[in-house]
């Protein structure tokens, strides 16, 4: 670790004459320990191990059985940790140590910076130590030294007395924070802003009162690089948040109050009757088993202690006092995590549960504070209270990001823990009510397969991934405990909306494949008609159909096909057709779901009324002898239903449909350009009505089986 070279203005001192560091060299198996533990390859990364060193003037006055009793000399030698600047003393409390000063951490009582007056290097035990001198201890008392003047008599005094002390800075910090209160726009998002110009505020005042300082006579050199700047920074940047807290966090209230209701209402699908089923919060969360089979009354003591220490949040005002309760809280869910694996260590395997080593990872640690989001959400919503978790870190993360030093630290990592809570419950997952999960009475009873408890929250096999992936299914859930009719509102409005959709697709399905046998019942109509037409009709010679379709001029002839009775079966199957067809096509417009648009059913309707007039009218008009009109009506009639069954079919496509829908759209339109194009290609001399409707017949009915194909096999429509 590289410390900057200004530190050398401060006198130095024999380390060996240092009473601490004596006591230390005298500590063989401390020393020892330390050397052999720290990270895999942190000695070769330049992370060595570290020995703390408070400097004399610190000690003296103090009695030795407080300031060099054994658990002093523990907490002041560290092991590196897998981060860079962080450590671990041998009581495991963790500190940091950036640039020129030494920063506690999780485990201390009081957060305190110490600066570093001096350095030294140390090979002993096969390992190199690095020895860091401090102005103070990094715990317990100690003296301040004369004049109070120095880094240690500025620590033990507050910020007011740090201002009072210095009348130009307190008078233009205050004005620098009425200023900003009047002027600065506090903007969504840009919170990170705010908190740069706080800080440079803060900063500002700092410096002066160190200048103030640095011109009174005093006996203390103080270091030139490691002024009270640190200590006196973090308490002025938290006098300017106290004094801001009425402008900023109003602001932040605001706009969090969406994820608020949001993170409510998710929560509350997880109640039964305003109570939550920690266990299956846990399992949905993916809890590792230990926590799962643990018994039920530790669980809720444990999750309401965590809650307890996060309603603290409330009670703080400046975000550094909000992030000391979150790792707090980190520290003592860490606890309450190992009591709970201890527990049901104890319940598996007596023998060994007292005595055990228990690891806390961090699925543990998500897992509880998951529960612990959720058991405080539901009892501020039962009280009617709003829950200002969001708010709070929104208000954690614009201090955060505007201090680089905090980025590695214990509070971040709090920070992260409880932000990973937040998105759980942000995100939607699948509904888990109820899940398989025996609690240690029941395992008694119940035989289960050593093979799955090797398999963890995360496979695929188990039951409760099993039970999130048939949520909102149709197919019996074993593993759920609660029936339909219990199920949280919101998924069944969404399983209410699949069977609407899946009931349109189906009813769209049946109103297409109607109209297409109604098409082919006038197709049917006008090769009838057209055929009893013609029968009665003579051809000219030069007007052959067959001569001009063979390409060659035949001798003039008469072609008299047989004539069909009034009353034949094919007239009477047509009109059949046409009326099944239009009680199919009205059945779909009147019905719960006629499409899935609003046109489809005003279309189906037309299209109904079209197809039952051409099958009265066919049925009721050769009894008249009137062939021709029949025919031109059917010719019609074909037309106007062709044009409503594609305008029927766009009416039904929206942007948001697959592309299937598209192309059978596009198929169907392209059908009557791609006729009208044939009857302008070949010459009108050759197209009598026969001929036409043959092809007409063909062409349309090959398309509409195209479609029915699509419709079935791409679609899974049904008839």
């Amino acid at each position: 670790m590289n410390l900057p070279p200004s530190i050398t203005s401060v006198p130095q001192e024999d380390i060996f004459t240092n009473p601490f560091f004596a006591k230390v060299r005298e500590e063989d198996s401390l020393l020892q320990y330390a050397a052999g533990g720290g990270s895999t390859g942190a000695a070769e990364s330049g992370r060595p191990p570290v020995i703390l060193v408070p400097c004399q003037r610190s000690l003296s006055g103090q009695p030795e059985s407080v300031s060099l009793g054994r658990h002093q000399i523990e907490a002041h030698i560290l092991q590196s940790a897998h981060v860079p600047g962080q450590y671990c003393n041998l009581r495991g409390q963790g500190l940091e140590i950036k640039s020129d000063r030494v920063t506690t951490g999780v485990g201390f009582g009081q957060r305190r910076i110490c600066h570093v007056t001096q350095t030294e290097n140390m090979y002993d035990y096969g390992t190199n130590f690095k020895i860091f001198v401090l102005d103070r201890p990094v715990c317990g008392v100690y003296t301040s030294g004369r004049g109070g003047a120095g880094p240690a008599s500025l620590a033990m005094a507050g910020p007011c007395d740090w201002l009072s002390g210095c009348p130009q800075a307190e008078d233009d910090f205050y004005d620098k924070i009425f200023k900003f209160r009047q002027t600065y726009l506090l903007v969504p998002g840009y919170e990170k802003a705010a908190a740069v110009r706080i800080r440079d505020i803060a900063s500002e005042a700092v410096a002066t009162v160190e200048r103030h300082e640095a011109g009174k006579p005093s006996g203390v050199v103080r270091p030139v690089a490691a002024p009270p700047g640190s200590d006196m920074k973090h308490e002025v940047e938290r006098t300017a948040y106290a004094t801001l807290h009425a402008f900023i966090f109003p602001h932040i209230l605001q706009y969090t109050l969406p994820e608020d209701t949001r993170l409510t209402e998710r929560i509350r699908n997880y109640s039964n009757g305003g109570t939550l089923n920690l266990r299956t919060i846990l399992a949905a969360a993916s809890a590792p088993k230990d926590l799962l089979t643990a018994k039920n009354e530790v669980l809720t003591r444990c999750v309401q202690s965590l809650v307890a220490e996060l309603g603290k949040l409330d009670n703080q005002i400046a975000p550094m006092d909000k992030l000391s309760v979150l790792t707090a809280a980190l520290e003592h869910c860490q606890k309450l995590v190992s009591e709970i694996v201890r527990s049901s260590l104890l319940v598996t395997a007596p023998d060994q549960g007292g005595q055990a080593r228990v690891e806390v990872s961090a699925d543990h640690v998500l897992a509880m504070f998951v529960a612990a989001i959720a058991s405080l959400t539901s009892s501020r919503d039962r009280a009617n209270t709003r829950v200002q978790i969001n708010a709070h870190m929104c208000h954690l993360d614009m201090y955060v990001e505007a201090h680089d030093e905090l980025k590695f630290s214990q509070g971040q990592y709090a920070l992260s823990t409880i932000h990973s809570a937040l998105e759980f419950w942000r995100q939607p997952h699948a509904e888990c009510r109820e899940f398989d999960i025996h609690t240690p009475e029941e395992e008694a009873t119940k035989t289960e397969d050593t093979s799955e408890d090797d398999k963890g929250m995360f496979d695929k096999s188990s039951s409760i991934f099993e039970a999130c992936l048939r949520a909102g299914s149709d197919e019996p859930r074993h593993v759920l405990g609660h029936s339909a009719n219990r199920m949280p509102s919101i998924w069944r409005r969404r399983r209410q909306r699949q069977q609407q959709n899946r009931k349109e697709l189906r009813s769209t399905t049946v109103t297409l494949l109607t109209l297409l046998s109604c098409y082919i019942g006038t197709s049917t109509l006008l090769f009838a008609t057209g055929f009893h037409d013609l029968a009665e009709t003579n051809v000219p010679a030069q007007l052959s159909t067959v001569g001009s379709l063979r390409g060659r001029l035949t001798p003039p002839r008469v072609v008299t096909p047989p004539k069909l009775p009034p009353y034949s079966p094919p007239l009477f199957g047509v009109w059949a057709v046409s009326a099944v067809s239009g009680v199919l096509l009205l059945s779909a417009a009147v019905g719960r779901s006629g499409g899935a648009s609003r046109l489809a059913r005003p279309l189906a309707a037309v299209a109904f009324l079209v197809n039952i007039g051409v099958g009265i009218v066919g049925g009721i008009l050769p009894l008249l002898r009137c062939a021709s009109l029949v025919l031109r009506l059917a010719k019609w009639s074909m037309s106007l239903s062709s044009f409503l069954t594609w305008l029927f079919t766009l009416g039904v496509v929206s942007p948001e449909m697959p592309l299937a829908w598209k192309l059978y759209a596009g198929a169907g339109a392209l059908t009557q350009p791609l006729l009208a194009t044939l009857r302008k290609v070949l010459p009108s001399a050759a197209m009598t009505d026969i001929p036409f409707t043959f092809l007409w017949l063909i062409v349309d009915s090959a398309a509409h089986f195209a479609q029915s194909w699509i419709t079935r096999t791409v679609l899974g429509g049904g008839g």
